[in-house]
């Protein structure tokens, strides 16, 4: 195995971040998760690797955070990476630098590159826009938008894996009884419906995603396994009774993606000394010509009942220099915020200020997009993408996190699963899977070797 891939990096950790004691324990939670789940007498018998296919694999979080569960219990490497699966230019680099020895296909309408009944379990984080709540106009599963999940459907018919781990937003709940009926379809499969929220988890930051379990029934311990009741119990059981606060993963001033951000505040502050001819007056009520954001503004304001005097300069008063470098918009979206929010620590720059994510002391961070821009007080500057990929649970102390820039990695951190939010997940898949069964399985990429399951069970195939 290549020194870069994740699992050689538990070995020869790299910390190319350069993160603190606090911060590396704080993502170290492969140990903690077996323990909690009794992973070491659950995999015991499995005698081979588990083998892994992930299509929309992203920054790769179902094949990390598994890398992590398994070293945790003491089985490191018994995880096989079959094949990954991306069309966008960013997770590309990132795979290639990261899984260097992974066959990466670019289109999920290609013949996928495993052949039928060779992977254990397929894991697909398939395109949520379609189903997104922030999107007023869908068409849900007919929309174009949702072509992913057709294509996801047929790879998991003609690959045929033991097991299967889906997830999107919580949107998809408009449609959770059609596609159960289409995975339905794909074969004798008990299918398991559950919420995962990484809050829940012990990390102070929320996720709200809908995990789809699917098992083939072969495989269960019984034909009248409750996959549904299982994974209600097992994610009940890994709750976390306390949580890591998310300023444990804000990085200092003189870490690299924080000096590019204060490098180019400079620049940002010329830029808005050119525009000062727009300058719109807080105090004054916004012309119908005027950006839409200003007009949000005025509704927020009188809803508020805030009177100008209130709002103009609030934000400066509370970050002084800072606010310097800011856009109108944003300064004034955080006049306002902090008129009626004084103590607040994070805010979108990216929403309308009706619409903005405040967080407060004692909330948790909120769900990381990758156009959010969230600005912190007390470090009086915009997170980064380094920092948002933290915030997902990336232990980027054994990834090579330097082949994406900033920008990659805000898109890699906002479309990824979180890391402990998947690890749950996960937990649920390894503790139904009969691993005697498994055993039994001994069709492995480059082997050729005799089938040995039970005469029974191949019958039911038609073998």
């Amino acid at each position: 195995s290549s020194e870069s891939e994740p699992g050689d990096a538990f070995v020869a950790p790299r910390n190319e971040v350069g993160l603190n004691e606090s911060q590396i324990r704080s993502l170290e939670f492969g140990k903690e998760f077996a323990t909690r789940a009794g992973l070491q007498a659950t995999l015991e018998p499995l005698k081979r690797p588990l083998s892994i296919v992930t299509d929309c694999s992203g920054a790769e979080a179902p094949a990390i955070s598994l890398d992590m569960l398994l070293s945790g219990a003491g089985r490191p490497q018994m995880m096989e990476h079959l094949s990954m699966c991306d069309n966008a230019d960013g997770p590309a680099k990132w795979l290639a630098a990261n899984f260097p020895h992974v066959p990466l296909q670019k289109d999920m309408k290609e013949k996928p590159l495993v052949e039928e009944d060779e992977a254990d379990v397929y894991t697909c984080g398939f395109p949520c826009k379609a189903f997104s709540a922030l999107r007023t106009e869908t068409e849900l599963l007919r929309d174009q938008a949702a072509k992913p999940f057709w294509f996801m459907l047929k790879r998991i018919k003609r690959s045929k894996p033991k097991a299967c781990l889906l997830e999107n937003v919580r949107g998809l709940c408009s449609v959770l009884g059609q596609v159960r009926k289409h995975l339905e379809k794909c074969g004798d499969y008990e299918i398991a419906v559950c919420g995962i929220n990484p809050r829940d988890y012990g990390v102070d930051a929320c996720r709200d995603r809908i995990y789809i379990f699917m098992i083939l029934r072969e495989y269960l311990p019984s034909r009248q396994f409750d996959l549904q009741h299982h994974a209600d119990t097992v994610l009940e059981l890994m709750k976390s009774t306390s949580a890591i606060p998310w300023s444990t993963f804000l990085l200092e001033d003189d870490d690299v993606s924080v000096r590019e951000i204060n490098s180019k505040k400079d620049d940002r502050v010329c830029k808005r000394k050119l525009n000062e001819k727009n300058k719109f007056d807080v105090a004054t009520r916004p012309r119908k010509e005027e950006p839409q954001w200003r007009h949000h503004n005025w509704a927020f304001m009188k809803k508020h009942q805030l009177s100008p005097a209130a709002v103009n300069g609030a934000a400066k008063n509370k970050l002084g220099a800072a606010v310097a470098c800011l856009h109108q918009r944003s300064e004034q979206a955080l006049d306002i915020v902090t008129a009626v929010k004084p103590d607040w620590q994070i805010a979108d720059l990216s929403q309308n200020v009706h619409m903005m994510p405040v967080v407060q002391p004692g909330q948790p961070f909120p769900c990381v997009t990758p156009g959010a821009d969230y600005f912190s007080a007390s470090r009086r500057r915009h997170i980064t993408g380094t920092e948002k990929l933290l915030l997902m649970g990336f232990p980027l102390h054994r990834l090579n996190s330097s082949c994406s820039s900033e920008a990659e990695k805000h898109s890699l951190a906002g479309n990824s699963m979180h890391l402990r939010a998947i690890a749950a997940a996960w937990v649920v898949i390894l503790k139904a899977i009969d691993m005697q069964k498994l055993n039994m399985v001994t069709k492995v990429k480059g082997t050729d070797h005799k089938d040995e399951r039970p005469k029974k069970m191949l019958r039911r195939e038609g073998r």
